[in-house]
Order: C-alpha cells, then structure tokens, then sequence
C-alpha cells in the first residue's frame, strides 16, 4: 500500500545489522573548546608548596592558638557553637543573609531604631551587631571595665580581632586569667546574640542593661556548676546517672576554682569550704542605667527594656 513500509525478513534484518556492525564507526564530533585554560592538577599537586612567609606562619600559631583555648575551656555547649559560627563568619545576621539572598537588600542594614533613623543605617555586620550598635556597645565597655577590675590592669581593647576573634596576637589576657576573660567574654556575646534573636523573633527591643543582665547571670550560673563540680560528684547526684558523662571530666579541684574565678575575690570568694558569688550588675562595676544608650545612637531613642527581666541575676 502506498506510504507503509515493506515489512522485511528475519534472513534481511540479520544482514543489514552485520552491514552495521561492519561499517566503520562515523568520526565523533570535536568537543567545544573549554571556557578556561585547562590545568594539569597532577603536576601542580607534585609541586612543593612555596615556604610560608613569617607573617603567614604568625597568622597560623595565632589561629591554632584560638581553636585549641575553645576545646580546652570547657565551655556550655551553646557558648562553644557561637565562637565556632563567629569563627567561620556564619552568623546570621542583616548583612550575611542578604549576602547569600535569603533577605532583599534593604534587610541589610540594623534593624535597632536609632541606627534606622540614621540618613544611611549602618550595615547589620558581625562587627555593629556585637559591638557597635547603640543597644551594646554600653554593656561592651561594661565588660572591659569587669575584666580589668578582676585583673587590675588596663581595659581590654574592644575591636572586633579582640572581643570577636579572640586573637593572642592582638591581646593577650594575663597570666591565669585567660579562661575567666574566654567566658565573660563569650558569656557577652551570647547574650546578644540571645536578646537579637527574641528581637526577630517577637519584635522586642532590648538595651545594654538586659545585656549586662543576661551576662552576669550566665557567669554566676557557670560559677555554681563549677562549684558543684568541685565539692560534690556530680555522677551521683540525685536524677543523674554516669553514662551521661562518660568520657567527660565531671571533678574540678577547689584550687582549679578558685584559680578561674576567685582572682583577689572581685568576683567570688571561696571561705571556710563556702563560695560567695559578688558579681552582680553593681559588683564590681556598675552596669549601664535601663535606657541607656551609647553616645553614638542618642539617648532619646534606646530600645524599651523588657520587664523585669534585665536585672535578672
């Protein structure tokens, strides 16, 4: 029938296809040239890398340095994942998320209302966030002051290599005092880090008071755990079992202690097989007033502070 095709043999098919296989293959076609000069990783790898200049071997002990005093802090859990996503430039803050377009950029400045009433708000970075913003930067000073009272030395220099990075080479705290200024100072930025994510979440504004007071009770908690390390066996307390610190150091010496936190008894004083805690909004220096607000963003327009909850110790 005229536009149907004549159906073939079994003997002509097996033909055709021994045709086919006999056939020489048809050239492939030349591939696209590539958009970059092409490298041969083999050779590169083989190369001894060029020597590591003085600044850079600095550099490295400096940040080597960094990570082990976090391993070797024994920190809360929740303070160590901080300085590990400060570390890494993780955090999510204004001007991260619009970097990898989760938020428009108009999301990147600070949200805080004296720095949106700015002609141009500054830039929602690591560096405002925890340190430069009106709402902080009071409680920043605040723990400056605290540590030099406890080491009776100079203030700490609150730039952001110091109090974000916690670089030796910038700053170094004094002899025996390194694991007390790694938590006040890590105590700070959680905190907030903490009241900024009520702030996103509920719309709360917060002030350097509830940051001071959300960093004092951090510390005195960590004081009393240390405390109860070093007087009692914790695997044997009442509602714990010994598996769930396998592997972990549960025992602190009452030396140990006192060498962390009883420094000249500013922040706590160990007497007759007692501990008193004296670190307080007033002890050993005075908090920054409710409302307070750094010479930068205006008294007039600091945050609300939550009720009752910024002097909670």
């Amino acid at each position: 029938r005229p536009g149907r095709r004549r159906r073939l043999g079994v003997y002509e098919r097996l033909q055709a296809r021994q045709e086919q296989e006999q056939a020489p293959p048809a050239p492939a076609p030349a591939p696209p040239p590539p958009p970059y000069p092409l490298q041969d990783d083999a050779v590169d790898a083989a190369e001894a890398p060029p020597p590591a200049t003085p600044a850079e071997l600095a550099e490295r002990r400096a940040v080597r340095a960094v990570w082990h005093a976090l391993r070797a802090a024994d920190l809360p859990r929740e303070h160590y994942a901080l300085a590990v996503r400060l570390l890494h430039g993780s955090l999510y803050v204004g001007g991260f998320l619009c970097h990898i377009r989760v938020l428009p950029p108009s999301a990147a400045c600070c949200p805080h209302p004296p720095c949106a009433a700015l002609g141009a708000a500054p830039l929602d970075s690591l560096s405002h966030a925890f340190l430069l913003c009106p709402a902080v930067a009071p409680a920043v000073e605040w723990v400056c002051r605290v540590f030099a009272a406890v080491s009776g030395g100079a203030p700490p220099p609150s730039c952001p290599r110091v109090m974000l990075a916690g670089e030796a080479s910038v700053w170094a705290p004094p002899a025996g005092l390194g694991h007390l200024w790694l938590h006040l100072r890590l105590a700070f930025l959680h905190a907030v880090w903490q009241l900024r994510g009520r702030r996103s979440l509920t719309g709360q504004a917060f002030d350097a008071a509830a940051v001071c007071g959300a960093t004092v009770a951090a510390v005195r908690a960590a004081m009393r755990r240390d405390w109860t390390r070093a007087t009692h066996d914790v695997r044997r307390l009442h509602g714990t079992y010994a598996e769930h610190f396998r592997g972990r150091h549960t025992s602190l010496q009452v030396g140990d202690f006192v060498r962390r936190w009883a420094r000249g008894g500013v922040l706590c004083a160990v007497a007759g097989g007692a501990m008193t805690i004296r670190f307080s909004l007033g002890v050993p220096v005075a908090a920054p007033a409710v409302g307070q607000a750094h010479a930068a963003g205006g008294g007039a327009g600091a945050d609300t502070p939550s009720a009752g909850g910024a002097r909670t110790v």
